[in-house]
């Protein structure tokens, strides 16, 4: 019996069911790839140097007054 067959013999129900699975699944996946490939974050307390925090404030639109 083929993967086509069998999906074509399930019930509504059952075919609902699978997708939603299915699509919490793939969710689920990205959701922890996510949290395995992110950059470590920085603790702060590095000193910024008075050229990091100028570009800093020139690239956003933080008021820097």
């Amino acid at each position: 019996m083929s993967v086509r067959e069998h999906w074509d013999n399930l019930s509504p129900n059952a075919k609902q069911a699978a997708v939603i699975g299915g699509g919490l699944l793939v969710v689920g996946a990205l959701t922890a790839g996510s949290f395995l490939f992110e950059p470590p974050r920085s603790t702060g307390s590095q000193a910024q140097s008075p050229r990091d925090a100028l570009v800093r404030n020139i690239l956003t639109d933080a008021d820097p007054r």
